[in-house]
C-alpha cells in the first residue's frame, strides 16, 4: 500500500500534468529522501509478497482452528461466501505485486 510521502506519492486524479510534476519534484529531491523513498516502498512490496501474504493467512487458519467448535452451526454459504473474497483479494494482491516488479 503507498502512503503518500511515506514510500511513494497519492495523485488526487488521473491528471497528466500533475503526474509529470509529481515525477519531476521526486526527481529534484536530494538523493538521500528519494534512497528512503525507495527502501520504503521495497518494504511495503515486501510485506504484501505472496510468501508472506500465504503465511499470513495460514497463521490466521491456524488461530481459528485453535478456537475449536464454538457450537454453531455450519453454513456451507458463509464458507463460500468467504473464500470468494479471499479469492477477489488475492487477485488485487498479485496484480498490484506484479505491476511493482515490472517498475523496478
Amino acid at each position: 500500500m503507498v502512503v503518500d510521502g511515506v514510500n511513494g506519492r497519492l495523485l488526487t486524479a488521473a491528471d497528466e500534468a500533475a503526474f509529470a510534476t509529481t515525477v519531476e519534484e521526486m526527481l529534484r529531491l536530494p538523493s538521500e529522501r528519494r534512497e528512503y523513498f525507495r527502501r520504503e516502498a521495497w518494504a511495503a512490496a515486501e510485506s504484501l509478497a505472496m510468501p508472506v501474504c500465504a503465511a499470513r493467512v495460514l497463521e490466521l487458519y491456524a488461530g481459528l482452528l485453535g478456537r475449536g467448535h464454538r457450537g454453531a452451526t455450519h453454513d456451507p454459504s458463509l464458507w463460500a461466501a468467504a473464500l470468494r473474497r479471499l479469492d477477489e483479494e488475492w487477485m488485487l494482491v498479485t496484480g498490484k505485486g506484479a505491476a511493482l516488479f515490472r517498475l523496478s
